[in-house]
């Protein structure tokens, strides 16, 4: 028993001193472990400090709404041992929202759900999913990848944790835990995590303030822009109007131009004509001087059409409207063009000479046949080419409207009563043809292609405003490359006796008789009228001033049966003789003749008392059958 005992003391003698050895080794371990924890916890309040900005002067970058300790953080810690995740629940002093996973599965699981995650503390050793593999599928989501991984693990060796830093841990926790080590560690991603969301925060707000002043900018670009295109747009509409009224000035000049050689030029044809119809009443019919004075009557009469064109295209006169036929204006356009055209072009005509007549003025018919060759012919001057022109019937079964709906006006487009028959003219060319930009302005006034000097842009317009003056329509086929067709309709005439052919037969005058008071200043046209009407019987006395011939009525007012009168005449006007004449003698039969009805138009003269009104050059014995149609009034 001695034995045992002494056995026993120097076995209790022995544990004893390796207790004591083991609790001097132990006091060590934990000495030098405080010591450690103490600099690291030292360490790590100093980043905690660093991060909370509390040495920083500038008080916009302190967050301390982020920070403060108050504030509450949701971690999220992994561990397949619930004691684990216990034991470091109960080492967090702050007041954090804790919840725990015991398997990767439930930790991605909660990571992922809709409350948020604000830190997760993940052990790296677990089964059926390693913290590695939890650590790769969070970073990989992008709901996940913002939150930051603090890895837990007893494995110290630094491969394993450049192995978790690789997959996007932030830091590493070695078990065993030292409560202060994990609190200011967490603390720090924590604050790292709210510094993150607040700068994030700002350059949201920075970014949608700018985004905010970008879209105000481009507003505003938008809006300058805007303004600056209708401040050129109204510039641009200020030359055109600009180009416009210099135009219409020189149209106005034109027009005054027009109407002062007007009347002039029509006294010289009035005299061509007069004594050329004067000479065919003296030579046979069958002689080749009748045939040459026919050929002299009808230029005079181009001559008279020639002013009144230029009269209407830069005044508006009044227009003669009576049945024309298209193929006479045809004929009499070829003539003019073949020798007005180059060689390079070659013209092609098909005429129907059975196209019934339009109710319409020659001139202006003229007019748009010119003018449509004329655009045809600046297509193909640099070229050459081929220019048709052909006049058929045509029966329009439907209302006619023009295709590319440039005849249009506030009303609406032209129309035509159904089945009306047109008279169709169609001006072809082989041109440069047009894109759709030019045909939409191709009627519009003073819209030209040309170069400066080489037109006015009233060509088009022209033919638009007279073709919709007489009830019809243009239709316009080009492509750029191709050529061009126009295609013009007007109405044909079919009521009332329409003679086979407009241009009147030759025939002698019937005889008259009566006492006539001639008053031009024209000596020639005097004495060609004095001639003229002594051949037929009259007896007229003449006088090339109006105040001698006023004298002598007043003397023998009953001596005249009838006063013919020029209206343009100096000292006393035709119109201021006419008002004299009638105050002597009221019922007196007055016959006004003018070169320019410019002073004075035919309704207004005839309200005034006079009978007849005639435009010079008075043509076809238009005086002679007035003269007749007075007298015989008058008996």
């Amino acid at each position: 028993s001695k034995s045992k005992s002494k056995s026993k003391s120097k076995s209790k003698s022995k544990s004893k001193s390796k207790s004591k050895s083991k609790s001097k080794s132990k006091s060590k371990s934990k000495s030098k472990s405080k010591s450690k924890s103490k600099s690291k916890s030292k360490e790590t309040r100093l980043l905690t400090d660093i991060i909370m900005n509390k040495d920083s002067e500038n008080p916009e970058d302190e967050i301390p709404q982020l920070v403060n300790s108050s504030t509450p953080g949701k971690i999220l810690i992994v561990d397949d041992e619930p004691d684990n995740i216990r034991v470091l629940a109960k080492m967090l002093t702050e007041n954090y929202k804790l919840i725990g996973a015991t398997s990767g599965r439930e930790a991605i699981r909660c990571a992922t759900c809709e409350e948020k995650v604000d830190l997760i503390l993940l052990d790296i050793i677990m089964p059926e999913m390693d913290g590695y593999e939890v650590l790769r599928r969070l970073k990989a989501d992008r709901r996940t990848r913002h939150i930051p991984v603090i890895c837990v693990t007893v494995m110290g060796e630094d491969v394993n944790e450049a192995r978790g830093f690789e997959l996007g841990a932030v830091d590493y926790i070695r078990r065993p835990f030292s409560p202060l080590t994990v609190n200011a560690r967490v603390k720090t991603h924590l604050a790292l995590r709210h510094y993150h969301d607040h700068l994030e925060h700002k350059v949201d707000k920075r970014t949608t303030e700018l985004e905010m002043a970008n879209r105000k900018l481009r507003e505003e670009i938008l809006e300058r822009k805007r303004t600056e295109d209708q401040l050129r747009l109204k510039i641009v509409r200020e030359i055109e109007m600009e180009k416009q009224l210099r135009q219409a000035q020189k149209m106005e000049a034109i027009g005054t131009l027009a109407s002062g050689i007007a009347h002039d030029f029509n006294n010289i044809l009035y005299i061509i004509l007069g004594y050329s119809e004067i000479a065919m009443e003296n030579v046979g019919r069958d002689s080749k001087p009748f045939r040459c004075l026919e050929q002299v009557i009808r230029a005079g009469e181009r001559g008279s059409d020639l002013v009144n064109q230029i009269l209407s295209f830069s005044r508006g006169a009044d227009q003669k409207v009576r049945p024309v036929r298209i193929q006479s204006v045809l004929k009499e356009s070829m003539k003019l063009l073949r020798v007005s055209l180059p060689a390079t072009i070659e013209i092609r005509k098909n005429i129907d000479e059975n196209c019934g007549v339009v109710m319409a003025d020659f001139t202006q018919i003229h007019q748009v046949i010119m003018n449509l060759c004329t655009n045809a012919y600046h297509a193909m001057r640099d070229s050459g080419g081929v220019l048709e022109i052909n006049l058929t019937e045509d029966k329009d079964n439907e209302q006619r409207t023009t295709d590319n709906g440039q005849l249009t006006t506030d009303n609406g487009p032209q129309t035509t009563d159904h089945g009306q028959i047109y008279a169709r003219l169609t001006v072809k060319d082989t041109g440069h043809g047009m894109d759709e930009t030019v045909m939409a302005n191709i009627f519009y006034p003073y819209f030209t292609t040309k170069g400066v000097g080489e037109g006015t842009g009233l060509g088009l317009s022209t033919v638009h405003d007279i073709v919709r003056e007489y009830g019809g329509s243009v239709d316009v086929e080009s492509k750029a490359g191709d050529g061009s067709t126009f295609t013009v309709f007007f109405p044909i005439h079919t009521k009332g006796d329409i003679p086979a052919d407009i241009e009147s037969p030759w025939y002698p005058l019937q005889k008259g008789n009566g006492r006539i008071l001639l008053v031009d200043d024209e000596e020639q046209i005097v004495r060609m009228n004095e001639i003229k009407l002594k051949d037929i019987g009259y007896t007229v006395m003449a006088y090339t001033d109006s105040i001698e011939a006023l004298e002598a009525f007043r003397s023998e007012p009953d001596n005249y049966d009838l006063v013919v009168t020029d209206l343009a005449m100096p000292k006393l006007s035709g119109h201021q003789l006419a008002a004299e004449l009638l105050q002597i003698r009221p019922d007196v039969p007055i016959i006004l003749c003018t070169g320019s009805d410019e002073a004075i138009s035919e309704k207004q003269a005839k309200a005034t008392g006079i009978r007849e009104y005639l435009k010079k050059p008075v043509m076809d014995r238009e005086l002679e059958k007035a003269i007749r149609r007075v007298l015989k009034s008058e008996k």
